[in-house]
């Protein structure tokens, strides 16, 4: 996706939000300075990516398909707070997207030990930029949502969890299936701009699954189903259940 197919969808959600696009850039900016020479390039991430099955796990509450996160042939994309989860399951993801307000010693372990780090820069968290990505000793590349930048990227997307389908979209997966998303799920204290990123996230996915240029399913205890849920797309069993995601 072109950053002028994006920019529109972007300055409307921030509109929505009342966030500040020059806060986003300056923080882009801090990012790009935190990661000058050590970033990996676009090549990387596109060689992770491209002709493979991605599961994209969120943090939401839901069963956690252990046979499909420990699957060889496939591509776990864990949402930032998500990396806990599967660290829980025994399964180092093989890239993680990141605003840095997860569980961030499991990420900074889970680079140390291969997973390559996304780190996403936005108004809301220069402190965390500052703090964790010197941390950050193994693969790194920087993301911003604004104009990409020298040594940033932008797939398109806006909370961890939607843009890694759009990451995956993008790059060329073969097809993705979505785990432990729950659009209407907001934890104690979290308030009502987290459920508005939540619905959000939910439309931009429902975008990018109607492009229908990859394949996306969602599992849940009622098993997998195509993207949107309400449409056409055919249901399958679940297989075994594992606990619920933090």
């Amino acid at each position: 996706m072109q950053f002028s197919e994006w920019e529109g969808e972007y300055e409307a959600i921030l509109r929505e939000l009342r966030f500040s696009r020059e806060e986003d850039e300056r923080c882009a900016h801090l990012l790009r300075e935190l990661l000058a020479g050590r970033s990996v390039s676009p090549r990387v991430l596109s060689r992770l990516v491209r002709g493979r099955e991605v599961i994209v796990v969120g943090a939401g509450p839901g069963p956690i398909p252990r046979h499909l996160l420990q699957a060889r042939d496939r591509l776990v994309i864990a949402a930032d707070g998500a990396t806990s989860t599967c660290l829980d399951e025994g399964v180092l993801p093989g890239l993680i997207v990141t605003d840095l307000d997860g569980d961030m010693p499991d990420e900074v372990r889970a680079n140390r030990e291969g997973s390559l780090v996304l780190v996403h820069a936005h108004g809301d968290n220069p402190e965390a930029v500052r703090k964790w990505v010197p941390r950050l000793e193994g693969r790194v590349c920087g993301s911003t949502a604004a104009a990409p930048a020298e040594g940033l990227v932008n797939f398109g997307g806006f909370t961890d969890g939607d843009r890694s389908v759009f990451l995956a979209e993008a790059l060329g997966a073969r097809g993705i299936t979505l785990v432990g998303f729950d659009f209407g799920h907001v934890r104690p204290g979290e308030g009502p701009t987290k459920l508005r990123k939540l619905r959000i996230a939910e439309r931009l996915i429902g975008e990018v699954a109607a492009r229908g240029k990859v394949r996306i399913d969602r599992y849940t205890a009622a098993g997998i189903t195509r993207w949107p849920a309400r449409g056409a797309g055919t249901t399958r069993p679940a297989g075994p259940r594992s606990r619920r995601a933090a």
